[in-house]
């Protein structure tokens, strides 16, 4: 069977590019910003439980369904479990208890509709990568070793969630993507001792990650996904007997391709036919992402990576 899938970005971890009102009237740009300029306010908890009600519901839930998406990867930030692990969050300001009753409910949810869920750790402690999809912008730290630990602790708190959720809720999850693009270079395109360093850290935290979801005696056995598109290891992946997930792609292409009929959805269905046909060879993939808001002029922006707004307009899946 191939996974069909579909991000389920902006939710509980927010990325304001894609549209929602949580951060309206505020100076934060990513979720760790948005803590520290509200703190502990009821304000900043209802801006959050406002944007989860609506970020993502059944109907949009029944209408991938009935378009073929059989996987949802739902990005989480790994402060969700900070009650599962008291330790990840000292000296972190964001919410914690709140998103795990949210995460568990979508995956119940989506059951319903026969889609699987996906994990997908968006954000480590520190930061993997320095985006804002990762809750924190600007400099990444997980490499440093107090974060580097912090996030191993996150994945056995994800290991021990999943233990004690029902068995039927259990079944539905497919796997846990343990740490989404993480980078390992110290500048933009700059390979050196960092480099080679924050590669074998890595790829150590994979094999931790590895040991920590395969030691658990509950059924159904846990899944593990990462990146491993090692270049040491690249020609080794092409024969490897591994099923390949594509777990992140759109119909974006680079500002300089784009033209008047490159925004068509006859183009659009053309584009997606070529790269989902590729995909389907190995196991699929995981459009990125479910949705993008229209703006204030409702012009929807980036429906590139808005597969709602894209089925909406036609699309049809392969």
């Amino acid at each position: 069977m191939i996974a069909q899938g579909v991000g389920i970005g902006n939710w509980l971890v927010l990325e304001p590019w894609m549209g929602g009102q949580a951060l309206d009237d505020l100076e934060a740009t990513d979720e760790y910003s948005m803590a520290q300029e509200l703190g502990c306010t009821r304000d900043y908890f209802d801006r959050l439980q406002r944007h989860w009600d609506t970020w993502i519901t059944e109907d949009d839930l029944r209408r991938f369904s009935n378009a073929g998406i059989n996987v949802l990867r739902i990005s989480v930030g790994f402060w969700a479990w900070g009650s599962f692990a008291n330790e990840i969050m000292s000296g972190e300001p964001y919410l914690v208890d709140a998103q795990l009753p949210r995460l568990q409910g979508l995956i119940e949810l989506a059951g319903r509709h026969s889609i699987y869920s996906v994990i997908d750790l968006h954000g480590l402690p520190g930061s993997q990568n320095g985006y804002g999809s990762s809750g924190r912008q600007g400099e990444k730290h997980f490499f440093e070793q107090a974060y580097f630990s912090k996030g191993v602790r996150t994945i056995q708190a994800v290991s021990n969630w999943m233990d004690q959720l029902p068995t039927a809720t259990r079944s539905w999850i497919a796997g846990v993507d343990v740490a989404n693009e993480p980078i390992v270079s110290v500048g933009s395109q700059k390979v050196d001792r960092h480099h080679w360093t924050h590669l074998d850290q890595l790829k150590q935290f994979y094999r931790a990650c590895s040991r920590i979801l395969s030691e658990s005696q509950v059924n159904p056995v846990k899944q593990m996904m990462g990146h491993d598109a090692f270049i040491d290891d690249l020609t080794k992946n092409w024969s490897c007997p591994h099923p390949i997930w594509a777990n992140e792609w759109s119909l974006g292409i680079p500002p300089s391709m784009e033209t008047d009929e490159a925004q068509t959805m006859q183009w659009f269905q053309k584009l997606y036919n070529a790269r989902a046909r590729r995909y389907n060879r190995f196991a699929g993939g995981a459009f990125w992402a479910h949705k993008a808001e229209p703006d204030i002029d409702g012009y929807i922006y980036n429906v590139e990576w808005s597969l709602a707004t894209l089925l909406r307009g036609g699309l049809k899946l392969l």
